[in-house]
């Protein structure tokens, strides 16, 4: 939501909520473009301390179960999963958007697909050929059966923005695999062939009034916010034309590491020298944000 990369910070500062945000008054972040900014999470605000982190983003408003300012009006399970589905989830966006056609901004957090994952969840389950280990082929089991209906539901939520008379663009993308990965035999080297690949997960920006195709094969989250903007053609300040440069023509990055566009690993000495210059100037740019005289600030 900032712009801003953990690749550019200390590999210490592993929760930016709790270690980041309450130590700074400006972010370069795009909620405050909007009349209408909220937040959904169907859990507890309280986890990293996003109730305070999204307030001091600019939030106005944040729906949840528990510690929320405004409480959930879907929160249907399917099955023994504990946790609201994602169509529920989907339910409660629809909802808001249908209240009026003010400008919005409306950030979701699921859990349907969160860790852990029984097997008595839902009534039947995708079965998996690998050569994982036993308790990582029943998690899997049960998390690739989340994800198909989730899969089912994005879809009908699609069709269902598809009919709002509102113009709705969509930036979804699944933030971490979880660590539920391990295998018979080998299970370091393994872990170790397969990195590049399990840190990789889904995105994809969608649109219900532009077509135009603005996706990327690798993105890191920082790399979100500018190609939404390129997608719906809006004007970008000072700092989002940079961030457009770094989503455009620098690959993906995350703490140290760099993956090309082919999702394989490659390293800082395979940057051409535009790609150093672009992100040098970003690197200059967030310490200027994090420390220095914000003069994105005055943009």
């Amino acid at each position: 939501m900032t712009g801003l990369s953990m690749n550019n910070f200390s590999p210490s500062m592993s929760i930016p909520y709790s270690f980041l945000v309450p130590q700074l008054d400006f972010f370069p972040t795009i909620i405050n473009s909007f009349d209408e900014r909220i937040a959904i999470h169907p859990f507890t605000t309280q986890t990293y301390e996003r109730n305070k982190a999204f307030k001091k983003l600019g939030f106005q408003r944040f729906y949840a179960q528990t510690a929320g300012t405004d409480p959930l009006k879907y929160s249907a399970k399917i099955g023994n999963n504990p946790y609201v589905s994602d169509a529920a989830s989907y339910k409660n966006v629809l909802a808001i958007l249908r209240q009026n056609n003010k400008n919005k901004i409306i950030q979701l957090s699921t859990m349907q697909n969160h860790v852990p994952y029984l097997s008595n969840y839902y009534d039947s389950k995708i079965k998996l050929d690998t050569n994982l280990s036993a308790s990582s082929v029943a998690s899997l089991e049960t998390y690739t059966k989340g994800v198909n209906i989730t899969d089912k539901e994005t879809a009908n939520f699609i069709q269902e923005l598809n009919q709002l008379p509102q113009k709705v663009t969509v930036v979804l993308y699944g933030d971490h695999l979880p660590g539920i990965y391990n295998w018979q035999k080998n299970n370091e080297q393994q872990h170790a062939k397969y990195d590049n690949v399990l840190h990789q997960s889904d995105y994809f920006i969608y649109s219900n009034f532009q077509e135009k195709n603005v996706g990327k094969a690798v993105v890191s989250p920082n790399m979100l916010n500018p190609l939404l903007f390129a997608k719906t053609d809006a004007k970008v300040s000072p700092f989002y034309g940079l961030m457009t440069k770094i989503a455009l023509k620098t690959p993906a990055a995350e703490l140290g590491k760099y993956m090309a566009d082919s999702g394989k690993y490659i390293t800082q000495s395979k940057l051409t020298k535009a790609q150093r210059k672009i992100l040098a100037d970003y690197n200059m740019v967030m310490y200027d944000l994090t420390a220095g005289k914000k003069i994105p600030e005055r943009y």
